[in-house]
């Protein structure tokens, strides 16, 4: 993400401020929400969401950082920041639905043991034959 303004002949930026500041690449993401998104950058997210009226609500969320603590073990680092990625989508999600003035009987949840089932054929099933990926897949779609 760059600041805005015109780039000056020693490299740095001018932003509409006057003041001179170094191009910098930020690494931004998202999800989809509940009638808006989710970006994140950093250490920050920041979800938008239509709510009934029309309007816009935003809300910023603060990441937890457990990756950043775990930055020297690979493997440790990959599952911290996977974490943190599940807790801030949920928590976006979650924050979405109200937002958007879902009510929580306006779903209707799936049994339990239906769900544990498919999730059993598609962890066990699924690397041996392709077909009962395909019909696992299937199942879970509709």
């Amino acid at each position: 993400m760059r600041a805005l303004g015109s780039t000056g002949s020693d490299g740095l930026e001018k932003r509409m401020d006057g003041e001179r500041a170094a191009n910098v690449s930020v690494r931004v993401g998202g999800q989809a929400v509940l009638e808006g998104v989710m970006m994140r950058a950093g250490q920050r997210a920041c979800v938008a969401v239509r709510r009934p009226d029309g309007g816009i609500d935003t809300r910023m969320l603060d990441v937890p950082g457990w990756a950043h603590r775990a930055e020297s073990i690979p493997f440790v680092r990959g599952l911290a920041g996977l974490g943190e990625s599940l807790v801030v989508g949920v928590e976006a999600l979650r924050w979405s639905e109200g937002a958007a003035g879902f009510r929580p009987s306006d779903r209707t949840p799936a049994p339990k043991w239906l769900l544990v089932s498919i999730a059993l054929v598609a962890v066990v099933a699924s690397p041996h034959r392709a077909e009962a990926f395909t019909a696992v897949d299937g199942l879970v779609a509709e």
